[in-house]
């Protein structure tokens, strides 16, 4: 990460991933692959932390490296909304991911870290 943390540009393009991630995993729900949102995203947490353990057979031509920090991301975002919605009593799936991406959103454009290499608010 560069020094003075996220660019605007890269912060959206984040938050586009993420959004595009959940909605691929409702198609999946809607197509019948899981029953409920909570069951995809609990499959999808467990495949994976399954790759990144290296507990999974990988293509020769697959460089698990290069695609390392978007399973990464991945993986916090999904067990984030799923955290969410299991805490959660009454809200909808969609607002309470929508309030989560903004809050994200927020995090990720404040995101800084310092000449001594400490995470501090960007400056303003």
């Amino acid at each position: 990460m560069p020094p003075c943390g996220f660019r605007k540009r890269g912060v959206d393009a984040l938050i586009e991933f993420g959004e595009d991630s959940l909605r691929l995993l409702q198609l999946e729900i809607e197509a019948g692959k899981h029953s409920t949102i909570e069951t995809g995203l609990e499959h999808e947490i467990a495949q994976m932390e399954r790759v990144l353990a290296g507990d999974t057979g990988q293509s020769e031509s697959f460089c698990l490296e290069a695609t390392f920090g978007a399973l990464i991301f991945t993986l916090r975002f999904y067990k984030d909304l799923l955290r969410k919605l299991r805490a959660s009593t009454s809200t909808r799936f969609e607002d309470m991911a929508d309030a989560y991406i903004l809050e994200l959103k927020d995090e990720l454009e404040k995101l800084h870290i310092d000449e001594d290499g400490n995470l501090v608010e960007r400056p303003t």
